[in-house]
Order: C-alpha cells, then structure tokens, then sequence
C-alpha cells in the first residue's frame, strides 16, 4: 500500500504492534522494514527480511531475503484486497499476509462478495487463494494469538 493510502492509523497501528511482539517472540531473527518500497507502485507495509545471506545471494537492493511480507487492510472492499495481493506479488517474499480486522472478516455476504463466498473474509481467502504466491489472510485476533504467552514461553 502506498504511503498516502495507509490504513486508519489505529488499526494499522494496533497490527504493526502485534507484528512486533510476534518478532520479539521469534527472538527477532529478522530485519523488520515498514513501508518498503517493492517498486514505483507497490509498497507492503511491513517486510521481514533474512539478512544472514551474502548480497551476492539476494536481490539488487534488499536488505535481504524477504521472508514475510504483510499487508495491514482496514477495507471490505475487494478491490484493496486485490491492491494488497499485488503489493505482495511485487515484492516475492517467500509468504504473504494480509491482515484485515477480525469484524471485516465476519461480515456478511455483499453483493461485492456474492460471487466469492459466503463472507467478506471468506471472499478475500478466495482471492489470496488465486496468487501465484503463498499468502494468507489472517486477522488482527488471529495474529495477536500467534503470540505465546509468558507463561508458554518459559516452559
């Protein structure tokens, strides 16, 4: 997504924060970049990078190998949805995540949506599930889960 078309700051805020503890969690094995810009038109909005590779290894003008690239959408709309999936496409990371609030996800059939499934986040699996590229939809509660717990951490 292009810089000036960002999602609303609170829940691209709140996601990006769960993309940080999720790193933390990892143990932070990769180089985060947010905003990074895979071409003139495509910008995913956070990129986890494997910087371990010699430069001879990776692609002109990376900090790495993109390993997970993420998508913060806010929209129902499929037509973002479709942004979002060529923003990943641009960049080729080795999987993509789109992640959309948890009540987009649950929203009802539109007439938008009627062709793809019976949901909005049922429709936007379908659409990911189209990409020459792993990619995953996932919501903000779903990604916040990914987090283990202190007590799961310690043993």
């Amino acid at each position: 997504m292009s810089p000036d078309k960002l999602a609303p700051k609170s829940f691209q805020q709140r996601v990006e924060g769960i993309l940080s503890k999720l790193h933390d969690s990892l143990g932070r094995p990769y180089l985060p970049r947010r905003e990074f810009k895979a071409s003139a038109l495509h910008w995913p909005d956070v990129v986890w990078f494997d910087g371990r590779l010699p430069d001879r290894l990776t692609r002109s003008g990376l900090p790495g190998v993109p390993v997970v690239a993420f998508e913060v959408e806010s929209s129902s709309s499929l037509q973002s949805i479709k942004a979002a999936i060529n923003n990943l496409e641009a960049l080729k990371p080795a999987l993509g995540c789109i992640v959309i609030p948890a009540r987009v996800a649950a929203k009802g059939r539109t007439i938008e949506t009627e062709k793809y499934g019976k949901t909005v986040g049922e429709a936007m699996q379908y659409l990911a599930s189209r990409s020459s590229l792993a990619i995953k939809v996932l919501t903000d509660k779903e990604l916040e889960a990914m987090i283990p717990s202190p007590k799961r951490r310690n043993g």
